[in-house]
């Protein structure tokens, strides 16, 4: 048995265990753990003078492929034999289903058969999948240093758009005074920084949002960090209308955003990781905030229940697009956020999508030619 499944055992069994370590040529690895058998009395021989073994005196071999061997160096017990051995004659009558159960789960991996070989086999695959997947997460961790250039530090953009320096600081919101940008750090669940998203404040820009270099927004979620197990979430579009909706549903809800079009499987693992009740999905209301609605839907369908916030398709009177959760006041966030629909086969609109209006200087017809030639 391999070192995990050895200390799954000790765990089960209330073990105790030393460090692996690698052990003599001819023995391998081993694991000096508890003997199983001390305190006990089987055929009027007690095994240990103590009821529990507290000197690990008890020798595992640690085997991928193939059954342990344990040595116990207890001069009151002495035994030899395979691990699945010793673990039956340590719990010999002992009928509980927990019992059972963890000797028939031993039996599968520490038989010499066919089948416990292709289990053995089988995990040890599973193992090598599982290391390689971690490596490549870590691999997207980034050094807080990178983010000192833009620490303590928010604009006034922020709190134009509504942004308290309260909430600033809970999602510990900065500025990237060159790029003139109000920059969201986006983190995993264990607080990691693993990218950055910059919003434009000068409206200048040829692109509103920035992905700073390093970031991989097909895996991560804004706001990830702040999620609480079994609270409701929010799946939001965007980064400021998140913050926005976070500041308006506190403490009711955690808010996330994976920031841009796409919504993967590894947005949906995190969601689930948090065993939330319900997701609430609130996308902008246009036609962008509608398929990527749908993509949520789509990776989200069956894992937990879903409820949609359906934003309004207006436009006000100034021109601004009320759609947008970014624009919207908290009173109008929390009203939908109570007056949530439920998602059963599929998301149903009940709006219809907003008409814009084209200016003619927007179409080809109305363009100089010198802009034709550089379009």
């Amino acid at each position: 048995m391999d070192l995990d499944g050895i200390i799954e055992i000790c765990d089960r069994l209330g073990l105790g265990y030393s460090s692996a370590r690698s052990g003599s040529q001819e023995r391998g690895p081993q694991i000096s753990l508890s003997c199983p058998l001390a305190g006990k009395v089987i055929n009027g021989i007690r095994f240990h003078q103590d009821s529990y073994d507290s000197n690990h005196s008890c020798s595992v071999s640690i085997v991928d492929d193939g059954p342990s061997l344990v040595r116990c160096f207890s001069g009151y017990c002495g035994f030899k034999g395979t691990w699945l051995r010793l673990l039956q004659k340590s719990l010999e009558g002992n009928e509980t289903v927990a019992a059972q159960s963890l000797l028939a789960d031993v039996a599968k991996i520490e038989e010499v058969t066919l089948e416990a070989k292709v289990e053995r086999n089988r995990k040890t695959i599973e193992k090598i999948a599982k290391h390689a997947v971690e490596l490549e997460i870590e691999k997207d961790i980034l050094a807080e240093t990178v983010w000192d250039p833009f620490r303590d530090s928010i604009p006034q953009y922020a709190l134009d758009r509504g942004i308290t320096v309260e909430c600033a600081k809970t999602w510990g919101l900065g500025f990237d005074k060159y790029g003139k940008r109000l920059v969201f750090p986006v983190r995993r669940r264990d607080g990691k920084l693993v990218g950055m998203q910059g919003r434009d404040i000068t409206g200048t820009a040829e692109r509103r949002h920035h992905n700073y270099e390093g970031f991989k927004k097909d895996k991560y979620l804004l706001g990830a960090h702040l999620l609480e197990d079994g609270k409701p979430i929010v799946a939001v579009e965007g980064a400021v209308g998140a913050v926005k909706a976070y500041q308006a549903l506190f403490p009711a809800a955690c808010v996330v955003a994976p920031l841009g079009e796409g919504f993967s499987k590894w947005h949906a693992d995190t969601i689930t990781s948090a065993n939330p009740p319900c997701l609430y999905i609130f996308t902008d209301g246009d036609a962008a905030g509608r398929a990527i609605a749908s993509k949520i839907e789509y990776q989200m369908h069956g894992r937990i229940p879903m409820r949609l916030m359906e934003s309004p398709t207006e436009i006000d009177e100034k021109g601004k697009k009320v759609w947008d959760s970014g624009n919207m006041p908290a009173e109008q966030i929390r009203r939908l956020f109570h007056n949530w629909r439920p998602i059963l086969d599929r998301i149903r609109w009940s709006r219809e999508l907003p008409k814009l209006e084209v200016k003619p200087s927007d179409t080809l017809e109305g363009q100089q030619v010198s802009d034709v030639k550089n379009s």
